[in-house]
């Protein structure tokens, strides 16, 4: 029986696929701003985090994942989304990108898995799909960066052998001066093999 990422997602009723651009992000960046407002949400509205949180978010859809094809599928990459298949329509729930860098390292990027679905363990198959490709294309490192607001985030790449490396602390005026803490937060992973431990480690 097979144990990759794509078979573990079918056994818990969601597919796999690489995204369709032209039919495809408009539910990617709704996906992507429900997710990421999932973490500034709680906090105060006057809260410089938040508002600095909620600039991001526009940002990032208008940046790269308004250029998904460019940045992530014709440069070597890839990017997939996670359908939901309990529903009509098979509405996306999840996804993750694949970007590649120099010296055989690649980034998992703007992964996001709706508060819907969260604790199904759809973060750590996310990875894994990941983590296979960059395997099967012979790429040895994995990096990725998150918020440190993120927390879940971060324990979950920590669960799934990523090691921080790296820590850049803001150094916004408007945040000291309200007692709020920010960092991006580096992360990294060796490839090993394409049948590496990841195909195995329980969720």
């Amino acid at each position: 029986m097979p144990n990759d990422a794509t078979h573990l997602l079918k056994q818990k009723q969601f597919g796999l696929r690489t995204i369709n651009v032209a039919t495809d992000l408009k539910q990617v960046h709704a996906l992507f701003a429900k997710g990421m407002a999932f973490y500034s949400n709680p906090l105060p509205v006057q809260s410089p985090l938040r508002q600095m949180w909620e600039a991001y978010i526009p940002m990032s859809i208008a940046k790269d994942l308004s250029n998904i094809h460019q940045v992530y599928l014709q440069s070597g990459g890839g990017f997939w989304v996670v359908v939901d298949l309990n529903t009509m329509s098979n509405d996306i729930v999840g996804c993750v990108g694949c970007e590649p860098l120099t010296g055989g390292t690649c980034e998992l990027r703007r992964m996001s898995v709706s508060p819907t679905v969260r604790r199904r363990g759809l973060g750590s198959l996310l990875v894994r799909v990941v983590e296979e490709f960059a395997a099967k294309h012979r790429f040895t490192e994995l990096i990725l960066s998150t918020g440190s607001i993120m927390a879940p985030a971060r324990g979950l790449y920590e669960r799934n052998g990523f090691q921080q490396y790296n820590y850049e602390p803001s150094e916004s005026k408007a945040m000291m001066e309200a007692n709020e803490e920010f960092g991006i937060v580096h992360f990294r992973k060796p490839i090993t093999a394409e049948k590496g431990r990841w195909m195995w480690s329980k969720l």
